[in-house]
């Protein structure tokens, strides 16, 4: 059951409004919310809602959330996260309507990169897949929960022996987002 798991969890910018549901957890993020840094930019957005556990070691974190009508950027995905200078996020965002990409961002030294995948859509839905190998990680997507697709592998600059890792949702424009966590668990 998913209240069980999610127990084990604590946010890091907590939304206003949350639904905790035996077959799920709601939430609408704000606006003008985000993860992103640059320090040639001068930009440092670390607002957006993350909810987490503490981890050490290997593990592997999954995630299905399921996502109202898409446009503007609004986000829902994968964290992994040392510190406000350095995570690693994958999540639908994309500018078009109803057309969500997938969007993978490491930021390392609070300086972040943005790589865009092609997703078929579905009934909007999806699953997101983060595997930690030492200091590597690999990030993977799945349209049907079943088969996942490798989009990326990473690593932070140095080896931390713990990471936050867990659920995140935004939303940098002025449109909030309404999402919903379906599944969430990590061994």
């Amino acid at each position: 059951m998913l209240l069980d798991v999610l127990k084990k969890f604590e946010w890091y910018n907590e939304p206003f409004r949350i639904t905790y549901r035996d077959d799920g957890m709601d939430i609408c993020t704000e606006i003008q919310t985000d993860f992103w840094q640059s320090q040639q930019h001068q930009q440092h957005k670390d607002n957006g809602h993350f909810f987490f556990t503490h981890k050490d070691n290997n593990f592997c974190l999954n995630l299905h959330w399921k996502y109202e009508e898409y446009s503007g950027f609004r986000q829902c995905g994968a964290m992994v996260r040392i510190d406000e200078r350095n995570w690693i996020k994958v999540g639908i965002m994309a500018s078009e309507n109803n057309k969500p990409k997938i969007g993978t961002v490491v930021t390392n030294r609070g300086n972040s990169d943005w790589a865009i995948h092609d997703i078929i859509p579905n009934s909007n839905e999806i699953w997101f897949r983060i595997k930690r190998i030492k200091s590597d990680y690999i990030i993977f997507v799945s349209i049907d929960g079943e088969n996942f697709q490798q989009l990326r592998l990473c690593n932070f600059h140095a080896e931390h022996p713990e990471v936050k890792a867990g659920a995140y949702a935004c939303s940098p424009q002025n449109i909030s987002f309404i999402c919903t966590l379906i599944e969430l668990n990590i061994d």
